[in-house]
């Protein structure tokens, strides 16, 4: 079944209830709509395409999707992009990343606002794949992606080592995916993702996952009590190798012993 196809089935069920303002939500009309124009939306949509049917629901005086019930259009747009063949589990991530807003929408004085929809989201997701049957890995999969999709835009302003982390997700290719279809469905810009995707593309392996230069046996050596301060002081010794700040073992031992008393 296309997922274009499962989204109709399962988006209009899940959101034709009553928005914040009492008024029953239209997005099944639309669902129903786009299901009896029988529309068989080509995954290879271009980017002008996509950015021209995004301003289309775009409210030009905020930037801002119309309202709510836009939503449904923007997730349609989206899993239209989705190659032939790709994972399941990029193909649920891109059904499910923002499926937290309808239960955290509200209308704040300055726009429309999802505070809180990327935990209330994981939690739905969770649920949903219980109820699927997904493996554990491909559950992992799906709420990592529910999870982090909101990253890409602190990205620029991420410590070296925060970002180098956010390379080390499993499979950071589909989460490179969903972004762009992401932006792609909403304003268009891509500016985070080929930030992100320079970044990553250009640091190598070993630059994201470097041998430890010091272990909990170090640790021992040095003077300190093993228990469970040790996976502090590590954290933080693996924090400067991956900034930069120390590059030798006594480097971060000199560190720990300045931070942490033995």
């Amino acid at each position: 079944m296309r997922f274009s196809k499962l989204i109709i089935i399962l988006l209009p069920r899940k959101f034709s209830t009553k928005t914040h303002g009492g008024e029953t939500s239209a997005m099944t009309d639309n669902a129903n709509d786009f299901q009896m124009k029988g529309a068989a939306p080509s995954p290879r949509r271009t980017q002008t395409q996509l950015q021209s049917r995004a301003e289309a629901i775009v409210n030009p005086a905020s930037g801002l999707a119309n309202d709510y019930l836009n939503l449904f259009n923007e997730i349609v747009m989206l899993i239209e992009q989705l190659p032939p063949g790709c994972s399941m589990t990029l193909a649920w991530g891109a059904l499910l990343h923002d499926v937290g807003k309808p239960p955290t929408f509200r209308r704040a004085p300055d726009r429309i606002r999802f505070d809180g929809h990327v935990e209330i989201g994981v939690a739905i997701a969770a649920e949903i794949c219980r109820g699927f049957r997904f493996s554990n890995e491909e559950t992992r999969q799906v709420l990592a992606l529910v999870e982090n999709h909101m990253r890409f835009m602190d990205a620029p302003r991420m410590k070296a080592s925060t970002l180098k982390r956010f390379f080390r997700l499993d499979r950071f290719d589909e989460h490179l995916a969903l972004h762009r279809m992401d932006c792609l469905a909403a304003s268009g810009n891509l500016e985070h993702w080929e930030f992100v995707r320079e970044r990553f593309s250009s640091m190598p392996e070993e630059a994201v996952r470097p041998q430890p230069l010091i272990t909990g046996r170090e640790l021992i050596a040095a003077g300190y009590a093993p228990g469970a301060g040790f996976r502090e002081m590590l954290r933080a010794a693996e924090d400067a190798q991956l900034e930069g700040t120390v590059t030798t073992a006594e480097e971060a031992l000199q560190l720990l012993r300045e931070r942490f008393l033995s």
